[in-house]
């Protein structure tokens, strides 16, 4: 199965990581973070150099890990944001589900802090691994919600449909509205909005 989440900081990785056995696909300079880098290589992470002309072999590297029953997750934004919105999610990397012929799992998580969006728990812009770590140990723990939501079939269906369904699920268990005005594959997705019919919830503490 291959899951699909929203991504707001490097301890995404560590928290879904404690709900399932998971590999995941990362930008290759995390490889080279101390503490990050070391705990995403033990995790099994592949890790993808943007814009190498190596599409194809990561697509081939994927498909033919999640057909050895293996679960990988992606962040299909491309990067963090502050947990107060989502980025489009990018349907590219959602072809080795396709073709694997694996479900997607999509996955939501936020973190809060008196009953609001943590300001401090996401890693963003310009943050620097070391002083992230500084701010989170200065200040008392955040609330993590993690939904695990209905899986999506890929049998006959787009990869851009796929994220898109997968960017409404998630944005529905978030915020509690799907995206509006949204045209990812050249006309309106037809349907009813991806409803988050949510089969687990999590909640975990972090620093």
């Amino acid at each position: 199965m291959l899951w699909v989440s929203n991504h707001v900081s490097w301890t995404d990785i560590a928290l879904l990581g404690m709900l399932a056995p998971l590999s995941f696909l990362s930008k290759a300079e995390v490889r080279t973070w101390p503490v990050a880098g070391w705990l995403a290589l033990k995790a099994g992470t592949l890790f993808i150099r943007r814009g190498s002309g190596d599409s194809r072999l990561i697509q081939k590297q994927m498909c033919n890990h999640l057909q050895q029953g293996n679960a990988l997750l992606i962040f299909p934004e491309g990067t963090t944001t502050d947990g107060r919105s989502l980025r489009t999610f990018h349907g590219r990397l959602l072809s080795s589900a396709i073709e694997a012929g694996v479900p997607i799992q999509p996955v939501a998580i936020g973190y809060s802090r008196d009953g609001k969006p943590d300001p401090i728990a996401p890693f963003i812009g310009d943050d620097d691994l070391l002083s992230h770590l500084r701010r989170l140990f200065a200040n008392e723990q955040s609330d993590v919600h993690i939904h695990l939501l209905t899986p999506i079939p890929t049998a006959d269906q787009e990869r851009a449909a796929l994220a898109f369904k997968a960017q409404q699920a998630v944005q529905v268990a978030l915020f509690g509205e799907p995206v509006t005005g949204e045209s990812v594959i050249g006309k309106q997705v037809s349907g009813e909005p991806a409803q988050p019919s949510e089969v687990a919830s999590r909640s975990a503490r972090a620093a």
